[in-house]
């Protein structure tokens, strides 16, 4: 068996953070209990504000949440022999137009679904 330079021997440590996060609304303040993963409707409806979007036209009610900016946060810790090595984030899911931040610091920026860039 012949060693790739690609592999490494060191165990890949893993921390979810689906589960539980908080979603706020800027403009107003207003914040909600939300799930990852799921969405800002789902999110909306599960703390009562929104009414079923199945039912009649509620969908064409529910417009105005496209053009509200939405904060999803989560507060982890880490460990210093988490971060002793390179730190892969994954982020399976973000919607179109989305900045990700940890600390405070930008990670990266999504302007489309399907191509994520990093932030230097």
């Amino acid at each position: 068996m012949t060693s790739s330079p690609f592999l490494s021997s060191t165990a890949v440590v893993s921390l979810p953070l689906d589960g539980e996060w908080q979603l706020s609304r800027p403009v107003t303040g207003d914040t909600y209990a939300a799930l990852v993963p799921g969405c800002v409707h789902t999110d909306l409806a599960r703390a009562g504000v929104l009414p079923s979007m199945d039912w009649r036209d509620n969908e064409a009610t529910q417009q105005w949440i496209d053009a509200e900016e939405w904060v999803y946060r989560r507060t982890f810790t880490v460990d210093e022999t988490f971060l002793a090595s390179p730190v892969e984030l994954v982020c399976d899911g973000l919607d179109t137009l989305a900045s990700v931040s940890i600390n405070g610091r930008p990670a990266l920026e999504a302007n489309n679904s399907f191509a994520l860039g990093g932030v230097p």
